[in-house]
């Protein structure tokens, strides 16, 4: 370039003695209004980055994982949830469970999603009785008609589409079964699936279960086997059983004897899901797979009751019943947590959907509270949760117990029955 010719990368030198000559923009100081308003506005625009940056991974795609993901994204944080099934439909999702006011309703509450809970519910089904082997009523509890302010039943099924359909379409990576989990160097977790899939994240939820994957980074806890459950269905009941829909009734039917329980629960689809539930031993549960075995085992009991073995449309399916041992704890690690059964597995007596819940939206808030400090959030959720879950773990460990002990009519009678409150001494 010759001595005057212009300069393409920047304009000429007239052009730049111009601009140079142009009086400039004076910004006098900040009204402290306005300062104070405008840091504000910064602060929020540093946050709203740091919750676009933030990677969430959470392994499982149940209830308690997808409660998470929920409420994450109402507070506008994004996380992916990687399930193992191949789709939403890939198998059933078992019976109904009753939602309670303070865990799994609050959660649902927190998650936007009350209101459609309450379309879904069947608050009748919250009825249940209670039988002793010869069909003799130990208990029967009846519901207000119509009230929600109980514990309203509602299929897991349904429960599990109500969450899903309130999350956007890409937040659940189906046929991503994670099999291991790697800290990285700088902060977060390298994560590999089965069929060679990887993904990273900043944030690892393990909400994967009983046989948490997640789990194994934090605790070395085993489970103990605490039951045998054998389970059968019956579809199309009111017209193929009218008999059977009777006993059962439009909520749930504990048929109970000494260490062993026959169960039966209505579900909304007006099948009947039936389960026997023995102690643990060492047989193979194979020896649990026949209706014959089964029928074997309640000799004896009315017939009426052991026709809900019959009545089932194919084989039991049979599996173990474990639990974590009570008070399970971990020492805290950055950028990873579990919820649900991954942390806590007990005993199915009614709580573990509901603390899963309760769980995840408790992680949610202490997330949302402060993006920008995950570790800390992780470190305010656990104490709570473990401070919350001890008496709920001890007491699903004595009613489990309870339920298959010799004297399990008696216990579970005085269990349910209203203690009269003594009198005051006279003074």
């Amino acid at each position: 370039m010759g001595v005057g010719d212009p300069d393409r990368r920047g304009g000429d030198l007239r052009a730049a003695q111009r601009h140079r000559s142009r009086p400039r923009l004076r910004l006098g100081p900040f009204p402290d209004g306005q300062r104070c308003a405008t840091v504000r506005r910064i602060h929020e625009i540093q946050r709203t980055v740091r919750k676009m940056m933030m990677r969430i991974a959470i392994a499982g795609g149940g209830l308690g994982g997808l409660t998470l993901a929920r409420i994450l994204h109402r507070h506008g944080i994004d996380a992916v949830v990687y399930e193992r099934e191949a789709s939403r439909s890939a198998r059933s999702q078992g019976g109904s469970l009753d939602l309670h006011p303070e865990s799994g309703q609050r959660a649902l509450a927190d998650a936007g999603l009350a209101g459609r809970f309450r379309s879904e519910a069947r608050p009748e089904g919250e009825e249940h009785r209670i039988l002793d082997p010869a069909g003799r009523t130990l208990v029967h509890h009846k519901p207000q008609p119509g009230s929600f302010s109980g514990r309203p039943e509602i299929d897991r099924g349904a429960l599990r589409d109500l969450l899903l359909d309130s999350l956007p379409g890409d937040a659940v990576a189906w046929q991503h079964r994670l099999v291991a989990a790697t800290p990285r160097p700088d902060g977060g977790f390298g994560l590999v699936f089965d069929g060679g899939h990887s993904a990273d994240c900043d944030v690892l939820i393990g909400a994967d279960g009983a046989r948490s994957v997640v789990r194994s980074l934090l605790t070395d806890a085993t489970l103990s086997p605490v039951a045998t459950l054998a389970e059968l269905s019956i579809s199309d009941v009111d017209r193929r059983h009218p008999e059977l829909a009777e006993l059962v009734g439009p909520g749930n039917l504990w048929c109970i004897g000494a260490n062993r329980v026959l169960a039966a629960q209505r579900l909304g689809d007006g099948s009947i899901r039936v389960g026997i539930s023995l102690p643990a031993d060492d047989r193979h549960l194979d020896a649990y797979r026949s209706k014959r075995a089964l029928l074997d085992l309640f000799y004896g009991w009315d017939p009426g009751l052991t026709a809900l073995i019959e009545a089932g449309d194919s084989p039991p399916t049979a599996r173990r019943i474990e639990a974590m041992p009570t008070g399970t704890r971990w020492t805290r690690q950055p950028g990873i947590t579990l919820i649900g059964d991954a942390a806590h597995l007990m005993p199915p007596v009614g709580e573990g959907a509901n603390q899963a819940m309760l769980d995840a939206a408790e992680l949610a808030a202490e997330l949302a509270a402060d993006p920008a400090d995950p570790d800390s959030a992780i470190q305010a959720y656990e104490e709570a949760m473990f401070a919350r879950i001890h008496p709920i773990a001890e007491m699903s460990a004595r009613v489990q117990a309870m339920m298959l002990s010799p004297t399990a009519a008696d216990d579970i009678v005085r269990f349910f029955t209203p203690q009269a409150t003594e009198p005051a001494p006279a003074h």
